[in-house]
């Protein structure tokens, strides 16, 4: 069965990302050329709706397809370890998986599709390597690859292996990012789908005359590597969507706090849903300015969960 959770040190993690970085690009750069192939008009008239609403495509079956066949060639035990796939025909549940000493991939094979079908260049796909170690559920090593964004990016990391930033053709391997301290204004980044009074609230909490909008799970890849500081995310989330860009953000000395409990993000949750969130690209002392956003929105977090109840 290969190496348990335990065992599996960081430079083994080091070994491992330069392979699932190329493996996941691979899969992006294929779903690229299905995408030009099939043509967009085909895939919107032909995209289907999930239970919860969502969008979803011949994309992103086909990313998901890609991806179990891409990490069935990685090198043992990351090869055979549990995969849970956002298009799983089964979901599995977390009590399958998240087994004492346990490791397992968790994926949204394409993450962003409504951005994909609205003609943008933010979808990605989003790989993440999960660990159970003393009772928690914890991503250890992310990937995210978004093909078409500023000519095709990918971002790479986890614990031993630095950030590694792949963009345009151009290669680099970048350890713990030195990080400026946090200037004024703080740059933060928001979804596209947060109405315009809650961006009004927003601009005030961070102090920032502006937030730039930006769909899917790239966005952790930017604070990574230090191009911005700050996500907030007030609705829930998926789990899938969310793990390879902690990964990404802990390597690089960033952390993702949970709204619900002022707290690092946690995994393994019923049906792999998350509260909101605050990611950012600095968690030590030089998170002062995220201080009085992260108690604001835990307040009003708690608020709707007592008023839904």
């Amino acid at each position: 069965m290969g190496r348990t959770a335990a065992e599996v040190e960081a430079g083994e993690i080091g070994k491992l990302a330069p392979v699932a970085i190329d493996g996941v690009r691979r899969v992006a750069t294929v779903v690229l050329e299905a995408k030009r192939r099939i043509g967009l008009e085909t895939i919107r008239r032909e995209a289907k709706q999930k239970a919860d609403g969502s969008p979803v495509t011949e994309l992103d079956h086909l990313a998901h397809r890609l991806l179990v066949d891409e990490i069935a060639t990685w090198p043992e035990p990351y090869s055979s370890i549990a995969i849970v796939s956002e298009e799983d025909e089964v979901l599995r549940t977390p009590e399958d998986v998240c087994r004492e000493d346990s490791l397992f991939w968790l994926m949204d094979p394409l993450d962003g599709t409504r951005d994909l079908l609205a003609g943008e260049a933010t979808y990605a796909m989003v790989v993440a390597l999960m660990a159970v170690r003393a009772g928690a559920v914890r991503p250890v090593f992310g990937v995210i690859a978004a093909p078409e964004f500023e000519g095709g990016t990918t971002w790479g990391g986890g614990a031993g292996a630095g950030l590694h930033v792949h963009r345009a053709g151009r290669d680099h391997l970048r350890g713990a990012v030195t990080r400026e301290p946090i200037g004024d204004p703080v740059r933060v980044l928001g979804s596209r789908s947060i109405p315009s009074e809650k961006m009004k609230q927003l601009y005030e909490l961070f102090g920032t005359p502006s937030i730039e909008r930006l769909g899917s799970a790239i966005k952790f890849g930017l604070i990574a590597e230090g191009r911005f500081d700050a996500y907030p995310r007030l609705g829930p989330t998926s789990e899938w969507d969310i793990a390879a860009g902690q990964a990404l953000l802990e390597t690089t000395g960033g952390a993702l706090w949970s709204l619900e409990h002022k707290d690092v993000m946690t995994y393994g949750k019923p049906r792999w849903r998350n509260s909101g969130f605050l990611a950012v690209g600095l968690a030590g002392s030089e998170t002062l300015p995220f201080s009085t956003p992260l108690d604001a929105l835990h307040r009003e977090y708690l608020q709707r969960k007592n008023a839904r109840r």
